[in-house]
């Protein structure tokens, strides 16, 4: 596979070549990808919980932000 990427983000593979960090441009765009597909997964994660705690709202299973201010005060004391 050939890969043309745009002048700052070459510069930015060869500076991370250059200076040890990898071996070459291929192991800097496979941890690059590898980063993507994690962070992709926790955002799928993160949209599963909101969804989740958005149909807890609908649901009415809240609590006031006092109460939980007040019941970590307590657990300090």
């Amino acid at each position: 596979m050939e890969l043309f990427l745009p002048p700052d983000l070459q510069g930015f593979v060869d500076a991370q070549v250059t200076s040890g960090a990898y071996g070459d441009a291929a192991a800097v765009i496979r941890d690059g990808l590898q980063l993507l597909a994690e962070r992709k997964i926790q955002v799928s994660r993160l949209e599963t919980e909101i969804a989740a705690g958005m149909d807890s709202i609908r649901a009415g299973r809240v609590v006031s932000g006092q109460s939980v201010f007040d019941e970590l005060k307590a657990r300090r004391a």
